[in-house]
C-alpha cells in the first residue's frame, strides 16, 4: 500500500507534532508514504526512510499562504509524475483537494479528506476560508470524509454529504509517551512545591482567555480556603491575562509557561495535581483532554460537544457548568476525595487505551484506505 498526504506545513511545530507522531506511526505499517507539504518550521527531525517528502517553498506573505499552498500543490502533482504512482490520497483539510482530485480524475487515484476541525469564527478571513472550504468539500467526487468528531460529521451532512461517505475516527494519543510513569517533580517544584497546582497545558490563543478567566476566578474564590497555583502556557492573550488576574489579587498564583518543544509537554501534565478543561467553543474531540486522560490526571471539564458524547460524569472526569462558584467546589471535591480522584484517573487511562491509543486509530486509517483501494 502506498498513501499519499496533503499537509498544510510540516513538521507543524519544534520538536514535534501531533500529525508527526501519526504519520510515523502510519510508517511502520505501510509499505511506502509520500507528503506534500510547507516545511514549516525549519527544523531537524527524524524521517522514516518510507517516508518521501515533496516540499513546497512556503512564501513570505502570511496572509495569502494557505491560497497559495492550494495552488501549489495542484503545480506539484501537475509536474511531478512520481505522484501518480501512489495508491490514495489523504488530504489533512481541504487545502489539498484539487490536488487530490486531479489525481482521482487522472489516475483513478481513491481521495479521502481528514476534517478535524473547520474554523467557523466570525471575521473576513476566517469566513471566506469557511465559504471556500464548504465549497471545496461539496464540490469535489471525495471518496472517504474521516472525521475527528459526530459534530463534523453532521456539520457535512447538514451540506448534503451523505453519511455513508463519512466515518468517525478520533485523533489518536500515543500511549507510551502519555503515560502515568512520567515524571513532573521538577516542574511540579519550580512552579508550586508546596501547593496543588492545576494546569492548562494549552497555547494561550485569545480564543482561551474566557476560559482561563473561569479558572483563575474559581482559584480567587478559593483563595481564604486554600493556595491554589496555576499554570498556563504563553500566547497572545497573556496580557489580558496578566491584567485580569491582578485586578482579583491573585497574580502571584499564575504562572506561564516558556514555548513548550512537543515531546517535553507530557512532563508539564505530569506536574499537575488537576487539569481543568472548562471548554467554550469547538465542539470536537480535544487532544489535550485526552492527552491528560492518558496520563491519569483528573480531570474537570464541561459538558461541550463530544465530551458529553464520550465520557461519564464522576466516572471518566467530572462535568462542571461554566460557572466560577461551581468549578471552585469541583476543585475542592477532586482535591479532598482521594477514593473519587483514583476512579476517575483508572477510567480515564482505560478509555484512551480502549478507544484512542494511537496505534488503533492508526488501524483504523489503513482498513478505511484498503477499502476504498480494493473497490
Amino acid at each position: 500500500m502506498r498513501i499519499l498526504y496533503i499537509f498544510y506545513q510540516y513538521p507543524l511545530y519544534l520538536k514535534g507534532s501531533y500529525f508527526q507522531e501519526f504519520l510515523n506511526a502510519v510508517c511502520k505499517k505501510i509499505k511506502k508514504i509520500g507528503l506534500i507539504s510547507y516545511y514549516y518550521p525549519k527544523t531537524e527531525f527524524t524521517q522514516p526512510k518510507n517516508l518521501k517528502i515533496y516540499w513546497l517553498k512556503k512564501p513570505n506573505l502570511s496572509f495569502i499562504d494557505e491560497l497559495l499552498f492550494i495552488v501549489l500543490v495542484l503545480l506539484k502533482v501537475l509536474i511531478c509524475k512520481d505522484l501518480k504512482n501512489y495508491d490514495l490520497t489523504n488530504c489533512i483539510g481541504p487545502r489539498g483537494l484539487l490536488a487530490g482530485w486531479y489525481l482521482k480524475k487522472k489516475y483513478k487515484i481513491p481521495l479521502v479528506c481528514t476534517i478535524e476541525m473547520l474554523n467557523e469564527q466570525k471575521g473576513i478571513k476566517n469566513s471566506f476560508i469557511y465559504s471556500l472550504s464548504k465549497i471545496l468539500l461539496t464540490k469535489i467526487p471525495i471518496d472517504k470524509f474521516i472525521c475527528w468528531s459526530k459534530y463534523y460529521k453532521q456539520h457535512l451532512i447538514s451540506w448534503g454529504i451523505p453519511d455513508s461517505k463519512i466515518i468517525i475516527i478520533p485523533p489518536g494519543i500515543d500511549t507510551t509517551k502519555y503515560h502515568p510513569n512520567i515524571i513532573g517533580k521538577v516542574i511540579k517544584n519550580k512552579y508550586s512545591p508546596k501547593n496543588p497546582l492545576i494546569v492548562f497545558a494549552k497555547p494561550l490563543y485569545l480564543h482561551h482567555v474566557k476560559a482561563v478567566k473561569l479558572i483563575i476566578k474559581a482559584i480567587a474564590i478559593l483563595k481564604p480556603k486554600i493556595k491554589i497555583n496555576f499554570l498556563v502556557g504563553s500566547g497572545d492573550g497573556k496580557k489580558q491575562i496578566i491584567a485580569y488576574a491582578k485586578k482579583l489579587k491573585i497574580l502571584n498564583q499564575v504562572k506561564f509557561m516558556p514555548p513548550i518543544p512537543f515531546p517535553q509537554m507530557p512532563k508539564y501534565l505530569a506536574a499537575a495535581d488537576l487539569v481543568v478543561l472548562p471548554f467554550t467553543y469547538a465542539p470536537t474531540v480535544s487532544r489535550s483532554l485526552l492527552e491528560a486522560m492518558a496520563i491519569k490526571k483528573p480531570i474537570i471539564t464541561t459538558k461541550v460537544g463530544e465530551n458529553k458524547i464520550i465520557l461519564k460524569n464522576n466516572h471518566h472526569v467530572l462535568f462542571c457548568l461554566n460557572s466560577e462558584s461551581k468549578l471552585a467546589k469541583k476543585i475542592i471535591i477532586l482535591l479532598n476525595n482521594k477514593k473519587l480522584t483514583l476512579k476517575l484517573k483508572q477510567s480515564a487511562r482505560l478509555l484512551i487505551l480502549e478507544k484512542f491509543s494511537l496505534n488503533k486509530i492508526v488501524l483504523q486509517h489503513i482498513n478505511c484506505y484498503n477499502q476504498l483501494i480494493k473497490k
